[in-house]
């Protein structure tokens, strides 16, 4: 299992904030000039990665199109 992260680091005391995502086995994985891209499927489906950060899930993709389709 692969997890990427977010964090912000404090470095006087350690603390660490973020979000993890855990996601499974790389399926596509594609370097251009401008970006690399990657996509792994796991227990939230298909997962978009670009230069390392996640972008969207198949399981979050109906946070992105609600708000789309109803402005």
């Amino acid at each position: 299992m692969v997890y990427y992260y977010e964090i912000t680091k404090n470095r006087k005391n350690g603390v660490v904030h973020g979000y993890f995502i855990e996601i499974g086995e790389r399926i596509f994985e594609k370097k251009s000039e401008f970006q690399e891209i990657e996509v792994f499927s796991g227990p939230m489906g298909k997962v978009l990665v670009i230069d390392g950060v996640i972008q969207l899930a198949e399981d979050d993709e109906r946070l992105y199109h609600e708000p789309l389709v109803h402005i």
